[in-house]
């Protein structure tokens, strides 16, 4: 059976000491390391090194994706409960431990500088400490096999007489980078700079303070830098590109000041989906590279003026869904790919699982979305008034319905302006939400599946008769008492 073992760092837990003196870097600031606590989820187990059984109870982390037709794949955090005697036992007795310098032991004339490490608990962890960081390793054979699952860091959320409780967050959730930078405009408030995502037609850009005397507006990081050519500029509808100069900063200005409402047309640098996982891999920091293999090739072309403020990885989950695709970080990468594809794939025999159950969602019976479309032209009230030059909104509607008459009304988001692109993506995400959900669970293992990797197999033991199944594992929920994980996605049987 395989070992659950979780390391609990404890920063400034151990303080340098040679017998009685505390050494210090500065007048009253103490040397400090890190403790590291080991513990097994599964009970005591000694390897190379000991890892005592003292947690009560352990929700670990669930792998989710936002939705089942995609989106971003997040780790829903549990909590932790350990016994008093991690933060409160006995200390090891002086000279245990030793601080080395590789195979150096340092030396205070000949007595050997020690740590106050511990063997379950010190007094310097007493109280117990407002924050400790989490690895959750895994082994099938012993400590040379350990596998990171993942990592995290505790928040103290209780104490009492009988245990110490954590609520456990990721490292990074990413849910403090948002998707429109704030400026101050041309009226002194602070406003979210929309973003042009693929071709766009006549969206109201935001004025800034005017350069000298000229009125100025940023051009919501669309591509080019020649007026009439790379994009055009109207006021109410009509062309004043000849009146318009590039900054060369992100920014046009006008030669006059304008009549009626000022709008642009263009492509965004960013134009589609692949370029949005790209944007975003770099304001978070990861790594990315367009798979052709796994997403859809081409990507996905978008079409949306974005001048709403969110969180960045919550706006791209949308999108991706929209577009039914996931996306995931791995480690520091992130991957992304079509539901329909296959990232990895293993077939299973029937001593591989465990029972398996199937689950059908809520039935939709009519999937819509609603946007409008911008015309620059002539137009009368439509009272006998005289007509008038500017750009018209007219609201549009697309949809799509399934079979089950009797299912709900959903409405959903567009990334994409024509009516006919719109209702084909409805018309295949209407079918995909009535896919069946396979629950599956499986020995828990240093191989387990990833997001969007293909699993065959056989059901011949729940039923009378055979189900052949073929799924997607999109969630993971980790069973470290039965050492198993429950793999949930959406799967074809028949």
């Amino acid at each position: 059976m395989g070992q659950a073992l979780i390391e609990l760092g404890i920063t400034g837990a151990v303080k340098w000491a040679d017998g009685d003196t505390v050494f210090q870097d500065s007048p009253g600031v103490n040397w400090y390391s890190e403790s590291v606590i080991r513990l097994g989820a599964d009970g005591d187990f000694a390897d190379r090194r000991y890892w005592s059984d003292y947690i009560i109870r352990y929700t670990p982390p669930q792998f989710q994706m936002a939705d089942t037709t995609g989106g971003f794949c997040k780790m829903d955090w549990g909590d932790l409960e350990l016994r008093l005697d991690v933060f409160a036992g006995s200390k090891k007795s002086s000279g245990n431990a030793l601080f080395a310098d590789s195979d150096t032991t340092w030396l205070d004339g000949s007595t050997q500088w020690v740590d106050e490490a511990l063997t379950s608990g010190d007094a310097n962890l007493w109280p117990p400490p407002r924050e400790i960081y989490l690895d959750h390793r895994y082994t099938e054979t012993d400590e040379s096999g350990l596998v990171l699952l993942f990592s995290g860091t505790g928040h103290l959320q209780a104490f009492d007489r009988e245990s110490v409780k954590y609520d456990l967050y990721p490292n990074k959730d990413y849910s403090d980078i948002n998707l429109l930078t704030e400026i101050t405009d041309y009226n002194g408030d602070t406003v979210a700079l929309p973003r042009a995502l693929g071709a766009v037609v006549y969206c109201v850009p935001v004025r800034l303070p005017d350069v000298g005397i000229y009125p100025t507006y940023h051009k919501a990081y669309i591509s080019g830098a020649t007026p009439g050519a790379d994009y055009n500029v109207y006021d109410d509808g009509v062309d004043i590109n000849s009146n318009v100069t590039d900054n060369g900063d992100g920014t046009f200005s006008l030669d006059a000041s304008p009549v009626g409402q000022v709008s642009i047309s263009g492509t965004g640098a960013v134009s589609t989906l692949s370029g949005l996982f790209s944007y975003m891999a770099g304001e978070l920091g990861l790594s990315y590279t367009y798979d052709s293999a796994l997403e859809d090739n081409p990507s996905p072309a978008l079409s949306y003026w974005a001048d709403s403020q969110q969180v960045l990885v919550d706006f791209v989950s949308d999108v991706a869904k929209y577009f039914e695709h996931y996306a995931y970080v791995n480690y520091y990468t992130l991957m992304a790919g079509n539901l329909s594809n296959a990232n990895n794939s293993r077939t299973l025999t029937e001593y591989d699982f465990f029972p398996v159950a199937y689950e059908y969602p809520v039935p939709v019976a009519i999937l819509k979305s609603a946007w409008q479309k911008r015309t620059a032209g002539e137009w009368s009230d439509g009272a006998g008034g005289a007509a008038g030059v500017y750009v018209k909104s007219e609201p549009q509607e697309a949809s799509a319905e399934s079979n089950y008459k009797y299912g709900t009304e959903q409405t959903i988001t567009a990334y994409q302006y024509a009516h006919s692109d719109i209702t084909t993506r409805l018309e295949s995400l209407i079918s995909a939400m009535h896919k069946c959900q396979v629950h599956l669970s499986i020995p828990i293992s240093d191989s387990l599946p990833v997001p969007g990797e293909r699993i065959a197999f056989t059901d011949e033991t729940s039923f009378p008769e055979n189900l052949d199944v073929t799924m997607y594992c999109r969630n993971l929920q980790y069973d470290f008492e039965n050492d198993t994980v429950v793999i949930s996605g959406d799967g074809d049987v028949s």
